[in-house]
């Protein structure tokens, strides 16, 4: 008898377990939601580089669903908003999740520019870490590095590529030399410091503007990056000094296994 009763009351306790979980959940997927709270991630260029705001997300989140205060949880796919907010050229990255109090927290990761563009017609546009164009936004500028001159236009404001299509662009176009000069540079703290401008003459070979001192970097081709950029740096850590920086013009890095100086 006594094994039936500890039975019963197991059963009976599993069962209002159910129930009340049951109870619960429906409970929760029926609590209105009571704001939305967006954090930004600007990865560690900080907000100095930011395109996004938070006003950007709420207007979009509007846009795309009215509103989400008020609705019911169970009545929002966050997958789907997950998904749509990667219309936004700058979000690189969305996690939504509901709270147990009704509020919905969006994990907004921005995308990293490295280069600023400007092509021949004068359009101006962004590569970020991963080779995807990004538009300019007028008053968020990037402090990143600039690369202008012979850079065939791509019509990038007056048509609609898709991304595929923008990620073809890229890997078929001096564009994907552009990207493995501006990750390199990046990606070097002495270079990225003291790099600020590339430019691309119509042969397709890069001329380096560098901050500190008057001279120029005749870099040739985007080939043999590693070397080349190795080359340089041992000759301003080792071969010059700062103090004999601006006793040169020019710096040409095209030749192997040698630079070759052209004094003021």
């Amino acid at each position: 008898m006594r094994k039936i009763v500890n039975i019963v009351m197991w059963v009976s306790l599993v069962v209002v377990i159910l129930v009340v979980g049951f109870l619960a959940k429906n409970h929760y997927n029926n609590t209105p939601v009571k704001a939305l709270k967006v954090e930004i991630n600007y990865s560690e260029n900080g907000e100095s580089n930011r395109f996004l705001t938070y006003e950007d997300i709420n207007t979009f989140v509007r846009h795309r669903y009215d509103s989400l205060k008020g609705r019911k949880i169970k009545d929002i796919d966050l997958e789907q908003i997950e998904n749509d907010l990667l219309d936004i050229p700058y979000v690189k990255n969305a996690n939504l999740y509901e709270t147990i109090d009704g509020q919905v927290q969006m994990r907004i990761l921005q995308r990293k520019a490295i280069v600023r563009i400007i092509d021949a017609l004068g359009d101006q546009f962004y590569l970020d870490d991963e080779a995807h164009i990004l538009p300019i936004r007028s008053f968020f500028p990037a402090h990143v590095l600039i690369c202008n001159g012979f850079i065939g236009n791509i019509g990038f404001y007056s048509r609609h590529y898709s991304g595929s299509k923008m990620d073809s662009i890229v890997n078929n176009s001096i564009l994907k030399e552009i990207y493995n000069m501006a990750k390199y540079i990046n990606n070097d703290n002495m270079l990225r410091h003291q790099i600020v401008q590339m430019n691309v003459d119509i042969n397709g070979e890069f001329t380096l503007v560098p901050l500190v001192s008057n001279h120029i970097i005749k870099f040739g081709k985007a080939d043999n990056i590693d070397a080349k950029f190795t080359k340089l740096k041992l000759f301003y850590t080792e071969g010059l000094g700062h103090h004999r920086w601006n006793n040169y013009r020019v710096i040409n890095l095209k030749y192997k296994n040698q630079i070759v100086c052209t004094k003021n």
